[in-house]
């Protein structure tokens, strides 16, 4: 019978959302929109869940 041991394994969730911001050119779209999510205009939830991994630590 093999010994057992202790193995860390991390949960990696990842969400995501594609969001329309109105911008002159993509710089000032990515803070825009970096600048909602920060004052949490935007909170992403688990209906943006889109995987989930399992790796070994």
């Amino acid at each position: 019978m093999a010994k057992k041991k202790i193995i860390k394994v991390c949960v990696r969730e990842t969400l995501e959302r594609v969001v329309e911001v109105e911008a002159s050119d993509d710089k000032e779209a990515i803070r825009k929109v970096r600048d909602s999510y920060y004052d949490e205009d935007i909170v992403l939830t688990s209906e943006d869940h889109v995987g989930t991994d399992f790796l070994i630590f």
